[in-house]
């Protein structure tokens, strides 16, 4: 065992390969709106339609690797399932290069049994390869080779913001330990790639309107106003329900390796603190952000925490930690399992192919609770290459109310027409969401006062559902 150890590749190259199966055989084959998938369809349309995706500064990194994964690999059953698999690859190399790090099976145990890594790694998100870049770039740091570190870094921000936390963790200890800081000067070596967003932002427009410098800021800044420090703690009733929502994600990810974690902090805080921030500041910054679905940004938590678990050597604890992985990957095939125990009515899939039934001019109405059905309709006219239905809560939620007039003159000749619907969440535990042709009166309070109490669906004057 030792020999097969010392072979750089052979066991990394196992690790990744057992790995790739237990995401991909975990992974759904059809869109979902389960595991806070809510932006799978804007990446879709990047990565097949050559447009924008979520601003996380715009993805471009991301965005390009997933162009030429769909394009280049078209055998797939679905677009969905094709970038579900190179996120699931992704995550199978973050659990590859934890062994290579640490060559300690424990860390890529801890990454395969933590339930937050689980529902990101099976999905189409953009969470495992950031980290992927930023395990990477830490080791290349860790290792005196620190412009690597930092351009690597500076990539990772290209998919998303989370690796900026690697550069202002490297520029701190840099900082503190009097170290030159030209390598810092390779952070800005991707912002090359921020020309991305120019040269895809064209009809038909989707999140940037138009080509003024202000839009710009708007789409990289705007959406993420008060994510940091989003005072989600404040007031103490937030706090209660955000320490009971952090500790299931930081105990149901970690569970007994948190006490090899504390201990390994304590252990190499003095001498290097790059490790242990870059495990406290993704946690903190999810702690205090407004929005709850960010638990996904624990993901970089759990990659940083299984390397500081191999810190310390305790080998009752070790062990202790490594049958609990093993218990928790069992227990997450069983429930992590698309199509069997979870998502097993396929509710996205169902409730999208319903839409192929609705009629040409469709002024649909989206229920809060469907927020991610929205984007999906977004999916489903670029994919019909016309607006055969009219997003009508995208226009209204981006419109002050002062100019909210034309809207309601359009719900009104829709509802006169027959073509009103709206597209409500039915079933919260299932996700099920169903399309009924709605009246016009509520919708039209509705645009009046976006924030106004709604009535449940089955208040409102339903006409007919689709089905």
């Amino acid at each position: 065992m030792s020999t097969i150890r010392e072979h750089s590749l052979i066991v990394p190259l196992l690790v990744f390969g057992v790995a790739a199966v237990y995401f991909i055989s975990l992974s759904s084959t059809v869109p979902t709106f389960f595991n806070v998938n809510s932006d799978a369809p804007l990446f879709i349309i990047a990565a097949k339609f050559f447009r924008l995706s979520h601003p996380a500064p715009g993805s471009p990194l991301y965005n390009l690797i997933n162009m030429a994964w769909l394009h280049g690999l078209p055998f797939f059953s679905t677009d969905y399932f094709s970038l579900t698999v190179l996120n699931a690859l992704c995550s199978s190399a973050v659990a590859a290069v934890l062994y290579a790090m640490t060559r300690n099976i424990l860390a890529p145990l801890i990454w395969l049994a933590a339930g937050v890594v689980v529902t990101q790694s099976i999905i189409l998100e953009q969470y495992c390869l950031t980290v992927l870049f930023m395990l990477v770039s830490y080791w290349c740091y860790r290792n005196d080779k620190r412009s690597w570190a930092y351009a690597l870094a500076s990539f990772g921000i290209m998919v998303n913001h989370l690796a900026g936390f690697c550069i202002l963790a490297y520029l701190a200890n840099d900082v503190y330990q009097k170290n030159t800081l030209k390598p810092f000067l390779w952070s800005f070596i991707a912002l090359p790639l921020l020309a991305y967003l120019p040269l895809f932002n064209r009809p038909p427009y989707l999140l940037i309107d138009n080509e003024g410098l202000f839009a710009y800021y708007d789409y990289l800044f705007g959406g993420h106003r008060g994510l940091i420090g989003g005072l989600a703690i404040i007031p103490t009733d937030d706090l209660v329900e955000r320490i009971w929502e952090f500790s299931r994600v930081l105990l149901g990810g970690l569970g007994t390796a948190l006490i090899l974690i504390a201990l390994g902090i304590k252990k190499i805080w003095k001498d290097d603190f790059v490790l242990p921030l870059l495990f406290i500041l993704p946690a903190f910054y999810y702690f205090t952000d407004l929005d709850a679905m960010t638990y996904t940004y624990m993901t970089v938590s759990i990659a940083f925490g299984a390397l500081l678990a191999c810190h310390y050597e305790w080998k009752f604890a070790r062990i202790a930690c490594i049958v609990g992985a093993i218990v928790l990957i069992g227990f997450n095939i069983q429930w992590f399992d698309f199509g069997r125990t979870l998502d097993a009515d396929q509710t996205q899939a169902t409730w999208y192919e319903t839409l192929d039934k609705l009629p040409e001019g469709t002024v649909l109405q989206i229920d809060r609770g469907g927020c991610c059905a929205l984007l999906w309709v977004m999916l489903y006219n670029m994919e019909q290459d016309r607006e055969k239905i009219f997003n009508i809560k995208k226009y209204i939620v981006d419109t002050p109310p002062s100019e909210r007039d034309k809207y309601i003159d359009m719900v009104q000749e829709a509802a006169d027409n027959g073509l009103l619907y709206e597209a409500v969440v039915t079933d919260n535990d299932t996700y099920r969401v169903e399309t009924f042709k709605i009246k016009a009166d509520e919708l039209i309070r509705f645009i009046q006062d976006p924030y106004a109490p709604r009535k449940p669906i089955d208040e409102k004057i339903i006409i007919s559902q689709v089905h």
